[in-house]
């Protein structure tokens, strides 16, 4: 009974239907509660629908029953990254590959880890958040600069003028009486590579970076949402050169006439003159001190908050010359053969490079479970990518605009 249930999920799985083999899977587990496939097949099955607790729960258990697996600390790897835990995603490699020296798989997630574009460590300490109040966050050190951005020239000439080359050569802002802009605004959908670029610039200038996510900033208390934003300031300020990237700032700086019209309560406009009380200060006291917002909805934006950030910036998706090196840059660490990257870069029109790694990750993630269930090694071709996008187009809700190509042609990489 439980093998009968595992070859129909298996069946479901190749053809992308996760929900019905995730069903198929629970069957042959309630049959046979130590069917260490079924559960590490499930583990990838909820992964790729990015329900990582359900999956590190069954790789969990594939070690509980099989503790020389080398599979699932594998698993429990490409989770950790999916989730954004590098350091965590990397002891997990290291395990699996401690139980299998020749893991393949396992050695080339390791070797991407190690590659600039995607290492960024923190420094020693830690985010300290008490009772919903930063006391400090911890500093972002990129290990990639503008070397891994691809495009984008105009965003890196604006960014090294006013924050790289002021760090590094004041004199000359000085001999000529140049001022540089103190805040910068980057504009783009979600997934193009916003916080890329401002962690490379702190890189390229040699400066601390404090990430302010939306979510550690505002509080539901009343006056805490403000003495968080005066907390990250005034670290920068005793930190400094010191880059502030204020992400997702829509959700803070909401146009206060628009937090009216939506009820919202007097705390949100509170939250933005505290901004602009923290940006003004930034333009009256601006040495070493660079505020870096991001936004997919720059026209939600206080229209005051937005004349703070002297520049707007913006980043779009990837035209298909870009959308190619994409491709051939996230396929670079798995095993493949005669991939057509013309062919799949003119089937992703509108796809961002977040998108486009996602589809190479799905790729990948096919072939570990392939070669666990068969113990054949497998390699990355164009009919497998194809597949994936053209199921993933059939899914759509909504049909993608089709006049992306006609945009700028500037790309970041996604990291």
């Amino acid at each position: 009974m439980a093998k009968r249930h595992y070859s129909k999920a298996a069946k479901l799985f190749e053809a992308n239907e996760f929900e019905g083999a995730i069903r198929e899977y629970d069957a042959a587990i309630s049959a046979d509660p130590d069917y260490a496939s079924a559960y590490f097949n499930r583990s990838l099955a909820k992964a790729l629908k990015c329900d990582y607790e359900g999956a590190r729960v069954d790789a969990e258990r594939v070690m509980q029953i099989e503790p020389g697996s080398h599979d699932a600390p594998y698993v429990m790897g490409v989770i950790a990254e999916h989730e954004g835990k590098t350091d965590e995603a990397r002891t997990w490699y290291e395990k699996a590959l401690a139980i299998k020296p020749d893991y393949e798989s396992a050695k080339k997630q390791l070797h991407l880890l190690e590659l600039p574009w995607n290492k960024q460590d923190t420094a020693s300490e830690f985010d300290l958040v008490s009772e919903g109040q930063i006391r400090s966050l911890a500093f972002v050190k990129p290990k990639f600069g503008f070397e891994s951005v691809v495009g984008l020239e105009h965003a890196k000439e604006e960014l090294f003028t006013d924050v790289v080359l002021y760090v590094k050569r004041p004199d000359l802002f000085a001999k000529y009486g140049a001022k540089p802009a103190r805040g910068a605004l980057l504009c783009g959908p979600p997934g193009v590579g916003k916080t890329t670029l401002a962690m490379a610039t702190a890189k390229e200038a040699g400066v601390n970076l404090i990430v302010a996510w939306i979510q550690r900033v505002v509080d539901m208390y009343a006056g805490n949402t403000e003495k968080n934003i005066h907390a990250i300031f005034e670290q920068a300020r005793n930190s400094m050169p010191c880059i502030i990237f204020l992400d997702e700032l829509d959700g803070l700086g909401l146009s206060r006439d628009k937090s009216r019209c939506n009820g919202e309560s007097p705390g949100m406009a509170l939250a933005v003159n505290q901004l602009l009380v923290e940006m003004d200060g930034v333009e009256e006291n601006p040495d070493g001190l660079f505020v870096i917002g991001a936004t997919n909805r720059p026209s939600d934006i206080d229209p005051a908050l937005k004349q703070r950030f002297a520049k707007e910036i913006n980043i779009d998706l990837p035209r298909t010359g870009d959308r190619k090196r994409l491709f051939e840059r996230f396929v670079s660490s798995t095993p493949h053969e005669d991939v057509d990257y013309d062919s799949l870069a003119n089937m992703t029109q509108g796809y961002s490079p977040r998108e486009i790694r996602q589809v190479c990750d799905r790729a990948a993630t096919l072939l570990v479970r392939n070669e666990h269930e068969t113990g054949v090694s497998g390699t990355l071709t164009t009919e497998i990518l194809t597949t994936i996008l053209r199921e993933d187009r059939s899914g759509w809700q909504t049909p993608r605009m089709s006049s992306f190509d006609t945009r700028h042609e500037d790309l970041m990489l996604y990291s």
